[in-house]
């Protein structure tokens, strides 16, 4: 049973910092607020993979209805393709929640330099923080009624 990879574009390794233009005294603040904005893009890539392999899985699922296959088989494929979206789905809800701590912990760091503060656009992240925050908590409320039903 051929999948078809999707491509999901260029990785984006998130944003780098000119050391060289930030006081020695605030470079630990810098490089820590620097690798959070690394993980932000690894935690984003992640979810997007989960989603790829969620959607291939399902799709590949439906495709086994043609009757191509024996029964035992066939249950066997969909047992596969049911691990694999359990997979997918606890992989992109660990890569949502890595996503939002680390968004927390860049808003709580971001103060500890000056140099950053000046070209972190605050506002614009608390609409992100807080869209975030909204999506995360309906992903859980929804989760736990699908456990309780």
């Amino acid at each position: 049973m051929p999948i078809t990879v999707p491509l999901l574009g260029p990785i984006d390794h998130g944003p780098t910092i000119d050391r060289s233009k930030v006081p020695p005294d605030e470079r630990e603040a810098v490089l820590h607020i620097q690798s959070l904005l690394v993980h932000l893009a690894h935690y984003e890539r992640q979810f997007r993979l989960a989603v790829a392999l969620f959607n291939a899985s399902t799709a590949e699922n439906q495709a086994l209805v043609d009757g191509s296959l024996s029964r035992a088989d066939f249950l066997q494929a969909c047992d596969t393709l049911d691990g694999w979206k359990r997979i997918a789905a606890r992989d992109g809800s660990l890569s949502a929640h890595h996503f939002g701590w680390t968004l927390k912990s860049i808003s709580s760091n971001a103060g500890r330099s000056r140099v950053f503060m000046t070209h972190f656009k605050s506002d614009v992240f608390q609409v992100v923080l807080d869209s975030f925050t909204h999506s995360h908590s309906f992903i859980k409320s929804y989760a736990r009624k699908l456990v309780t039903a």
